[in-house]
């Protein structure tokens, strides 16, 4: 009974350490599905007659397609740095182009920075998105692996969902300012986070993979 009850009470700690290891990097999904839909908020705004910026046919196109191809670039890129640095080093780099990305359309005052702004925070979605279900793998047990790989899915669409709701009552400027606080807010968490232990079994650095292994799993409890 007393095995029984130990084992219930790391089982339970497990869980939470490991839903807390990818609620962190699901911040950066959220700002995936902001990324998404916020041409559905910009685009109608830019076409008000008293936007700040006037658009054409081709300039509305670009702003809205750019954010894809920066997501491809960011794929290739997050791919490549993702084994030369490491998951958790990647995530967080993630950030930077997402963050400037965001900064900068929230200042636009011309088409070409909003170009600049969107292709950034593609880049920096790029680089999550590929790296996100790979690090949720290496973090997480086998029995608690599926439905926190499959949240990252779920936040993604709560966060096209959010940008509605905030386009719907705020300005597009408004939104890109609220939309950049979300990857600053993964990098504070992300943080906490260890290493995939699989990465770093990998390249060799055996007690940082122990230490990474014994705050997931919870193996230094008593």
């Amino acid at each position: 009974m007393a095995f029984s009850l130990e084992s219930t009470k790391k089982s339970v700690k497990r869980f939470l350490v490991q839903t807390f290891a990818v609620t962190a990097l699901n911040f950066g999904q959220l700002s995936i599905g902001l990324g998404l839909g916020y041409s559905s908020v910009l685009i109608p705004q830019l076409q008000q007659d008293d936007s700040p910026i006037v658009p054409n046919t081709n300039d509305i196109s670009l702003v809205a397609s750019l954010v894809s191809f920066g997501q491809i670039m960011g794929a290739l890129v997050g791919a490549f740095f993702s084994n030369a640095l490491g998951r958790k080093s990647t995530i967080l780099l993630s950030a930077v182009p997402a963050m400037i990305g965001w900064m900068i359309i929230a200042i636009s005052q011309n088409i070409n920075m909003l170009y600049i702004g969107r292709l950034l925070c593609g880049l920096g979605m790029g680089m999550e998105g590929t790296i996100h279900p790979i690090y949720v793998c290496e973090l997480t047990s086998p029995n608690l692996r599926g439905p926190l790989a499959a949240s990252g899915v779920v936040v993604i669409t709560v966060g096209i969902m959010l940008v509605y709701v905030l386009g719907a009552f705020l300005q597009w400027k408004m939104v890109a300012w609220i939309s950049l606080g979300v990857p600053l807010i993964m990098c504070s968490l992300v943080f906490f986070i260890p290493e995939s232990p699989s990465w770093l079994i990998n390249h060799g650095k055996y007690e940082l993979a122990e230490n990474a292994i014994s705050w997931l799993y919870r193996e230094d409890d008593e």
